[in-house]
C-alpha cells in the first residue's frame, strides 16, 4: 500500500494501482476508480477487480474511519452500475452491503442501493422480496430512495403492483416522499390509488421545496392539469 497521505488517500491510490495492473494486463486503457464510477465510458477488463474489492475490501486497506470505507465502496459501487457487471452476484453483493446497516452517513448509501436498483431482475422472486424488504427499511434513510424508485417503475409496478403499494405506502416518510411523488408522476393516474391525493396533500405545507414541488406537480397530474417535468 502507498505511503503518505491519509487512510482513505492510501485506500483510493491501493484501488487504482490494482486497476492499472488489469487494464495492462488486458491491454486495455488505464481508468482511475474517479472515471469509472462518473464517467460514461466501458470497462468489462476491470470488473473482477472492482467486484473482489466491493466484497473483500476490509483485506485490502485498513480504514478506522465508517465514513471513509463508506465512501470508498460507494465509488465502487458506482462503478458497478454497468452492464459489464453480473447480475445475480452483483446484485447480491451490493444487498449484503446493504443489509449490514454501516454507520455512516445515508448518502454515502446510495451507490449501494442504485447498484442493487441497477442488477435486480424483476423477474426474480427473491430479488422482489430483497427489495422489498430494503425499500421498507427506515434506518436506510433517503439512502433507500433508488430501491423504491425501482419498485415504482413501470416495468416492474406493471407486473407487480403491490411493489408499488409498498412504495406509496413509505410516502409517510418525509426522507424519501420527494423522490416517491417524483416517480409516481410517471405512473397513469388510474393506476394510482383512490386516496393517493390525500397522502400527498399535507407535503404541500412541508418544509422541503422539493416536497412541496412534487406534491403541487402530482396533484397537478391527478387533477388533469398536467405539470412540468423535473
Amino acid at each position: 500500500m502507498p505511503f503518505g497521505g491519509s487512510a482513505r488517500d492510501r485506500a483510493f491510490a491501493a484501488l487504482n494501482k490494482d486497476l492499472r495492473r488489469a487494464a495492462r494486463r488486458s491491454g486495455a486503457p488505464v481508468l482511475t476508480i474517479s472515471r469509472t464510477s462518473n464517467e460514461n465510458v466501458r470497462y468489462p477488463e476491470l470488473i473482477s477487480t472492482l467486484l473482489d474489492w466491493y466484497e473483500d475490501v476490509d483485506a485490502k486497506t485498513r480504514l478506522a474511519q465508517p465514513r471513509d470505507r463508506a465512501q470508498l465502496l460507494d465509488a465502487i459501487a458506482r462503478s458497478l452500475v454497468t452492464p459489464d457487471a453480473p447480475h445475480a452476484e452483483t446484485f447480491r453483493l451490493a444487498v449484503r452491503y446493504v443489509d449490514s446497516h454501516p454507520p455512516t452517513h445515508q448518502a454515502d448509501l446510495q451507490g449501494s442501493t442504485l447498484l442493487a436498483s441497477h442488477h435486480a431482475s424483476p423477474s426474480d422472486p427473491d430479488d422482489r422480496a430483497d427489495m422489498a424488504r430494503l425499500a421498507g427499511d427506515r434506518e436506510l434513510g433517503e439512502g433507500r430512495a433508488p430501491i423504491l424508485e425501482w419498485l415504482i417503475a413501470r416495468k416492474v409496478s406493471r407486473r407487480h403492483p403491490e411493489l408499488r403499494d409498498l412504495a406509496i405506502g413509505e410516502l409517510e416518510d418525509p426522507a424519501v416522499a420527494a423522490h416517491i411523488m417524483r416517480r409516481l408522476r410517471r405512473l397513469p393516474p388510474d393506476v394510482l390509488p383512490a386516496d393517493i391525493a390525500d397522502r400527498v396533500r399535507p407535503y404541500l405545507d412541508a418544509g422541503q421545496d422539493e416536497s412541496r414541488r412534487q406534491s403541487r406537480l402530482l396533484l397537478e397530474k391527478i387533477d388533469g392539469e398536467g405539470g412540468a417535468d423535473g
